[in-house]
């Protein structure tokens, strides 16, 4: 599994993985169908945003968009293709994102999660901040966690070794 720079021209790769992906939690499809345009990806959020992917040569396995600001990056997107879910690869590409936004001068990583994700977050070290209420039919309480990943001390090692490809996502 190779982790590189997505291209502008996997955004329609990039934005089936994310709706596939989320389709995987069991949402309704009026669900999936309301929350549409929130999975969708453009060529210009490519070229704009730090975005990864998990390529094996034959697939995309996995991706993840960031949204810079000075001290804390938000985890825009991150999807995992359901057959790749619970082998390791989302913990490696999360550990990638980290690299990614410390190098950049990032100290946390801001989520809003899926509540199917906050287990696999929370495992990887995020804490949850808040909940902010985010009902769908069918569940009126639902909400979604608000969560922080803090990143190594800017003195520590890096989060993960780095390498040209992952310096070159920083634009």
């Amino acid at each position: 599994m190779q982790f590189r720079p997505a291209f502008t021209s996997e955004a329609e790769l990039l934005t089936q993985l994310a709706r596939r992906s989320k389709a995987h939690w069991n949402y309704t499809s009026d669900q999936l169908l309301a929350w549409r345009d929130d999975l969708l990806i453009t060529a210009d959020t490519l070229a704009v945003h730090p975005c990864f992917v998990a390529d094996d040569g034959a697939q995309l396995a996995g991706f993840f968009v960031m949204e810079r600001t000075e001290n804390i990056w938000t985890l825009a997107h991150f999807w995992i293709a359901p057959e790749c879910m619970g082998k390791g690869l989302g913990r490696a590409l999360l550990h990638c994102a980290s690299g990614i936004a410390k190098q950049g001068g990032a100290t946390a990583l801001q989520i809003d999660a899926d509540p199917n994700a906050e287990a696999f977050y929370a495992a990887c070290g995020a804490v949850t901040v808040r909940r902010i209420a985010a009902p769908i039919a069918g569940d009126a309480q639902r909400c979604r966690p608000q969560m922080l990943l803090q990143l190594a001390n800017a003195n520590d090692s890096p989060a993960m070794p780095l390498n040209e490809n992952v310096s070159a996502c920083i634009r």
